[in-house]
């Protein structure tokens, strides 16, 4: 049953129990209105901090007007997981001030995930005067701080990036190599495509497996084609089909042009016998809202059971409500 803003904000105000107030904070990402922040913004300093991380996140989906504020206070945060989840949600709030902030935190922030994390929103904020600043973290000795940092320059459209980013073609990381290679296909360099077929062609599974990722979010008939041709769907490695699975869900979201050829691929993995990626592609038909496959789960529902029959059951709710 679809109920309203209402409903889950009077739940959140009321004196229920922990597990019912989470559960209404998660259904509020699905509206919009100050009063639902007004409610939120005080259990960012809820004791516990499953809550803190939900309404952080919740936040940052609905935006913040009036206390925008508040967010940048939250990074006082003391568990790592939920200070990433507020730095998220700074990138999408952008409160006032928040590059300049962000970037005297980062000076003192001491968990490498984290960091990370800072890095690549600050990206977001397309301030080309912190190019120098974010560029200096190249040279981490943390792979994911590199590759955000990669990740991170991309949103800049200078042509100084190009050059930055020479030393890090073939990185032996997966993910630098791989994000280095998506910036400069969107940049219009081809060579990007030539470095992500190199990645397939290697044996190693995470290479392979992030090259994939890399061609789906590219989204185009030619990453398509790339990831056919090298016949991806039939790797063994759960890695490799993961990301073969989330690529299938952005390709149809991304590609009108073959959506019929994909919608095909995502029926295919539908009728797998294998549990685990059955369930996988349903879970990214909910996560990328593809309505038009509920017809296909819903009548996969009368013979499911166990995990398979709650993932269509929780898919079919987050369709039917957006």
């Amino acid at each position: 049953m679809f109920e309203s803003k209402k409903f889950y904000i009077d739940i959140v105000n009321s004196n229920a129990g922990i597990d019912k107030k989470m559960y209404a904070i998660r259904k509020l990402r699905n509206f919009n209105g100050e009063d639902i922040s007004e409610s939120l913004i005080p259990y960012l300093s809820d004791e516990n901090p499953m809550v803190r991380f939900l309404t952080v996140q919740t936040l940052g989906d609905i935006g913040i007007n009036k206390e925008s504020q508040v967010i940048l206070e939250a990074l006082a945060e003391p568990e790592d997981w939920v200070r990433i989840a507020v730095v998220e949600a700074i990138g999408k709030i952008k409160p006032d001030k928040s590059t300049q902030f962000l970037i005297k935190y980062l000076e003192n922030e001491k968990d490498n995930k984290v960091k990370a994390t800072i890095i690549k929103v600050l990206g977001n904020f397309n301030d080309e005067n912190i190019i120098p600043f974010i560029a200096e973290f190249l040279n981490s000795q943390d792979e994911r701080i590199r590759a955000n940092t990669i990740e991170a320059l991309e949103n800049f459209d200078n042509i100084k990036i190009m050059n930055l980013l020479n030393d890090y073609k073939k990185d032996s990381n997966n993910r630098v190599r791989a994000n280095t290679a998506l910036v400069l296909i969107r940049h219009g360099e081809e060579e990007g495509f030539d470095i992500l077929k190199n990645m397939l062609d290697e044996k190693d599974e995470w290479m392979i497996a992030s090259a994939v990722y890399a061609l789906g979010e590219i989204g185009s008939s030619k990453s398509l084609d790339i990831i056919l041709n090298r016949q991806i769907n039939n790797k063994k490695d759960w890695s490799i089909r993961r990301n073969y699975i989330i690529s299938l869900g952005k390709f149809y979201n991304n590609n009108n042009n073959n959506k019929n050829k994909v919608s095909e691929l995502i029926k295919k993995v539908l009728e797998s016998s294998n549990e685990e990626d059955l369930i996988y592609m349903i879970r990214i038909i909910g996560e990328y809202r593809l309505k038009d496959f509920i017809d296909i789960i819903s009548v996969m529902l009368y013979k499911a059971s166990g995990e398979l029959r709650e993932k269509i059951e929780e898919v079919m709710d987050i369709l039917v409500e957006s």
